[in-house]
């Protein structure tokens, strides 16, 4: 279990770290350009959103999942008052990109006035579950709450947080010894869904035959759920048995490949443990060292 559990929150942040060269480029041409088969972390292009950036460092979203896993680690649990004064405090010094979402989050926790920070419908705002996962000891109840008040920070609405909610029952039971496609299709027959999740999935379905760029293309590659949770099915329908391709496909796709990545590579990481992860990747991380420490 803690070899996939390792897994998990190492797939999330080393997909991040490899999507972070072609983040946010939707000309799949361009990036077929640039990037060739893109089979490493590689070097940023000159125009990019995250100019702070080099190699091997995470996007925006994995930074804030490590700030995440900092804190959890000195933090015995979760108390999103305490969080929300680290959160902000790591956000005032931040020299990396700053979305609307946290932007507009930093301004609505600022004033105090309740602890709930955008509307945004980004799926970045479900993606950061395997932190929360990883340190949990084995209380669903808490775990689901801690995950929600998480995601409330900074995405509060209805659809991100019911995919977070969605996702942390598949990771779950990924942990447990299912598939991730067999986790989502038995989570989908159980739970009592909106309907939002259950035709993202029949999306991705309808189009797994096809070539993940023309699929995504036609799914969306932005950052709204609406698009990236579809996309991110598809990845793990079409590639589940493969860490590496599902990871090099996703972030040559393009759009926000990142938020999808960790997505993707927290799942996949669960289901096929350290080993599954290429170790080069790892070790072109730069924060490879010191994940290992805080998960130790």
């Amino acid at each position: 279990m803690n070899n996939k559990k390792e897994g998990m929150v190492l797939g999330g942040f080393v997909s991040d770290a490899f999507s972070l060269a072609p983040h946010w480029i939707y000309n799949v041409e361009q990036i077929n350009q640039l990037f060739g088969n893109l089979e490493n972390i590689i070097d940023l292009p000159i125009n990019t959103y995250h100019k702070t950036k080099k190699k091997g460092d995470f996007t925006h979203y994995g930074d804030q999942m490590f700030w995440l896993l900092q804190f959890l680690k000195k933090n015995s649990k979760f108390e999103k008052n305490l969080y929300v004064k680290f959160w902000i405090e790591k956000m005032i010094k931040y020299q990396g990109y700053i979305d609307h979402a946290s932007s507009e989050s930093l301004k609505k926790l600022q004033e105090k006035s309740k602890l709930e920070g955008s509307l945004s419908s980004d799926m970045s705002g479900a993606v950061m579950i395997g932190p929360f996962i990883y340190f949990n000891k084995g209380n669903s109840k808490e775990l689901q709450n801690n995950i929600i008040a998480k995601i409330s920070m900074t995405h509060n609405n209805e659809l991100v947080l019911e995919t977070g909610n969605f996702m942390t029952k598949v990771i779950l039971n990924v942990l447990k010894g299912q598939t991730p496609v067999d986790s989502i299709t038995k989570q989908l027959e159980k739970l009592q869904l909106s309907g939002f999740i259950n035709k993202s999935f029949e999306k991705a379905k309808a189009l797994v035959e096809e070539l993940p760029q023309k699929a995504i293309g036609e799914l969306g590659q932005s950052c709204g759920i609406n698009s990236a949770l579809p996309a991110t099915f598809y990845i793990l329908l079409k590639y589940q048995d493969n860490f590496k391709e599902a990871i090099i496909e996703n972030a040559k796709a393009g759009g926000d490949s990142a938020a999808r990545g960790i997505m993707i590579g927290s799942i996949l990481g669960a289901y096929h443990g350290t080993e599954g992860i290429p170790k080069r990747w790892l070790n072109d991380m730069n924060a490879y060292s010191e994940i290992l420490r805080l998960l130790s």
